[in-house]
């Protein structure tokens, strides 16, 4: 793309999807999870407006393979305002590295509005365990 020259981009469309801001949004927070001894545990949320069937975490090791997964039911959207949660707990194995995550729905099958928020990184929650 050439600068101060009229550039034409062409898009088609693949496929459609569902509206964005119909979508489900689960969501993790390093504030909410806590270390103890070898015990994590945290809650999900669903910030969005679509049920969510089964929320699915996993505890993952810092290579991207999963260490646990859990299935914690279905979860509802928050359409009246009131706060959606489901709390989980995992036992991190006595090899874990400082390199685990928590990951909200690890295989990407539900279409959600963000997923930025999916995530939550062991260095995360230790910093705010310290704070």
């Amino acid at each position: 793309v050439r600068p101060r020259a009229v550039t034409i981009i062409e898009i088609k469309q693949k496929r459609k999807l569902d509206p964005v801001e119909t979508r489900a949004d689960l969501a993790l927070a390093a504030r909410e999870c806590k270390i103890s001894g070898n015990r994590i545990t945290g809650i999900a949320h669903n910030i969005g407006s679509k049920d969510v069937a089964d929320v699915v975490i996993a505890l993952v090791d810092a290579r991207g393979r999963i260490i646990e997964r859990k299935s914690l039911g279905s979860l509802t959207a928050p359409n009246d305002l009131a706060a959606r949660r489901k709390p989980f707990e995992f036992t991190l194995p006595a090899n874990a590295d400082r390199g685990w995550s928590v990951v909200a729905d690890p295989g990407n099958r539900i279409p959600e509005i963000f997923e930025g928020n999916n995530a939550v990184r062991s260095t995360e929650v230790l910093q705010g365990q310290k704070q």
